[in-house]
């Protein structure tokens, strides 16, 4: 589970800002909460609704949680420079690093990770855990300008001589721009496995041109994570998309227009059976899942959709370019809400939604919420739906605003700082401006003839 995430320097978080997952003292919404296993441990919430104009930086901070969690999981190669994007509307900050801490549990442990970076190097890493009311180091490292690691490791982690040795060895391979977290990992030291398949197999990442990977196979083995075929078809069903059946065609790769490079990269890549590659055309909302046969054969499989025809017992079969955005998206979120029934996982979805009636929105918190087994799994999203401001529905403390200030800077900030009534019309307070987060007519109108002077003003 995620506590605390904390990043400053990247994209447009210029000075530290933090989002915490931590319940606050509102009573009301109790079983919103992950109650606190022992006495050093916290409550924590199960979801977080993140708000904010156009360009505030919503995105922003869902990207620092990806890229941090993409330096971990991937790692670097030898030389290669580190893809951070830092703050560019500060000049003393060309000469800062990028800093990323995560807070997170894991399997009743809580431990603080994180680091600073720059484009060339890891500068410090770090890695602690809680016990007795206080975080203990289990190895701090530091990265001079000469490209020197040194990487100070708690006696706790080893018992015997061999086993220092070993991690020593570790520690003088990490180069300068890969963490050492990963490179212990990767050397097979399991002292920190745990940590790391935190980030590779629990955080789950969901952008707006996401989509599930692997749908097509999954539907050809007639289960999809978990759930029958029939079950993830009668809740299309439920939110009245008009489906009545999917379908699985499958083709030799030849039979699809890849570009030779493309065709190439993915004969080196698949090399087990049931490993994917996604091909997708944007434009044409065009996707094939390739994959490597039993015998070895490379097969393309492809989604097609099937709706009841009036007045016939007949069914029509659609592409699934033909199919509404909403719908297809919805596609994509049927396996995470799937997931999120079964294992207890972090799921950060950026603009939720996004080609989503509200109704729909508001029914997948709901679902979550209210109607999710007892897991020790969250949800965080960032949305524009001004309906789920609803204190039926949420948390004051589940609820975040992200503002961009005169400077271009991002800060975030919880609807708890301000601590309204829950008997109080929270949405009509959001549009007004109480909370921020909105974007500026009266800035636009000063400098276009477009919007006239009006009724607009009362919103601000």
């Amino acid at each position: 589970m995620l506590i605390r995430f904390t990043v400053e320097n990247y994209l447009s978080f210029n000075a530290e800002v933090a989002l915490s997952m931590v319940a606050g003292k509102y009573r009301l919404l109790p079983h919103h909460i992950i109650k606190r296993s022992k006495r050093n441990d916290v409550n924590l919430l199960k979801a977080a609704v993140i708000y904010g104009a156009n360009a505030s930086g919503k995105s922003n901070l869902v990207k620092a949680i990806e890229f941090g969690k993409n330096i971990i999981v991937e790692g670097t190669k030898t030389a290669q420079k580190i893809p951070v994007k830092i703050f560019k509307l500060d000049a003393e900050k060309y000469q800062e690093p990028t800093k990323l801490q995560y807070e997170i549990k894991v399997k009743e442990k809580i431990y603080s990770y994180g680091f600073s970076l720059d484009s060339s190097r890891i500068h410090s890493e770090w890695l602690q855990i809680l016990g007795r009311g206080q975080y203990t180091s289990l190895f701090e490292r530091k990265t001079n300008e000469n490209n020197q690691v040194d990487v100070n490791i708690s006696k706790n982690l080893y018992s015997t001589t061999k086993e220092k040795n070993f991690l020593e060895f570790v520690a003088q391979g990490t180069r300068p721009n890969q963490l050492f977290l990963t490179e212990a990992v990767q050397r097979n030291v399991s002292h920190f496995k745990d940590v790391y398949e935190w980030f590779s197999e629990k955080l789950k990442i969901i952008f707006p041109d996401s989509s599930f990977a692997g749908l097509e196979l999954f539907f050809k083995q007639s289960e999809v994570i978990g759930i029958k075929k029939s079950e993830f078809l009668n809740i299309l069903k439920a939110f009245d998309t008009g489906i009545s059946n999917v379908l699985i065609k499958q083709y030799p790769i030849n039979k699809i227009n890849l570009p030779p490079e493309i065709k190439e990269k993915i004969e080196k890549t698949l090399i087990k059976e049931n490993q994917v590659a996604i091909v997708k055309n944007v434009h044409m909302k065009e996707k094939h899942t390739i994959s490597r046969s039993k015998d070895g054969e490379l097969i393309a499989l492809k989604l097609f959709i099937q709706h009841k025809m009036k007045n016939s017992k007949e069914e029509v079969t659609f592409d699934l370019s033909e199919e509404s955005d909403g719908t297809i998206r919805m596609m994509d979120f049927i396996p995470a809400l799937t997931d999120l029934q079964i294992n207890d996982d972090v799921y950060i979805i950026d603009e939720i939604d996004r080609s989503l009636h509200p109704h729909i929105t508001t029914a997948i918190l709901d679902i979550f919420l209210n109607r999710n087994k007892p897991h020790n799994n969250q949800l965080i999203v960032t949305t524009h739906e001004s309906n789920l401001l609803n204190f039926d529905l949420l948390r004051r403390d589940e609820i975040w605003f992200v503002n961009k200030n005169e400077y271009g800077e991002s800060e975030i900030f919880s609807l708890e700082e301000f601590k309204p009534r829950y008997d109080k019309d929270i949405r009509k307070g959001y549009l007004f401006g109480r909370f921020g987060a909105i974007p500026s007519l009266r800035k636009l109108r000063r400098q276009t003839s477009l919007i006239p002077n009006g009724k607009e003003d009362q919103h601000e």
